[in-house]
């Protein structure tokens, strides 16, 4: 299981918290354009909030046996009422993010090798919208790229 994480954009870039450090850096002032909480696949974020106080809290919620489950708490705080910020809750889909906000989709950490992966993901959707299968769209890509 991946530990969530907090996570700000800020300035341009992408910060990522990652709960064994949440202790250090429990506060996080700034413009942001989102700053939210992350796991693999979902994410809750405050989306525009403008100038923010970003409060994170490293949080056990103790289970049966040893399944501790560890969870960050997130606070927003603003110095007035912000004129655009929204709330997301839910996946970590392209397209929904995209759709909400074009630089939320940068959320989705593709790696060192996002320069690649979001176009090559492109053109997976792009096959599959002919084909309705991602299978074939792998096979039929892979067709395509590589002809020799």
């Amino acid at each position: 299981m991946v530990p969530p994480e907090a996570i700000l954009h800020r300035a341009g870039k992408v910060e990522r918290v990652s709960i064994a450090k949440i202790g250090e850096q429990p506060v996080q002032e700034g413009l942001f354009r989102f700053a939210g909480v992350e796991d693999l696949y979902f994410m809750a974020a405050a989306v525009n909030p403008g100038q923010a106080r970003v409060e994170y809290r490293h949080v056990v919620v103790p289970g049966p046996g040893n399944t501790a489950r560890q969870l960050i708490s997130q606070v927003v705080r603003f110095p007035e009422a912000p004129k655009d910020a929204r709330f997301f809750v839910g996946p970590k889909q392209f397209e929904l993010l995209q759709s909400i906000d074009a630089e939320l989709v940068r959320a989705v950490n593709f790696g060192m090798f996002g320069w690649l992966a979001v176009p090559l993901l492109g053109g997976l959707k792009w096959i599959h919208g002919y084909v309705g299968n991602y299978g074939w769209a792998i096979k039929e890509g892979d067709f395509l790229f590589n002809r020799t």
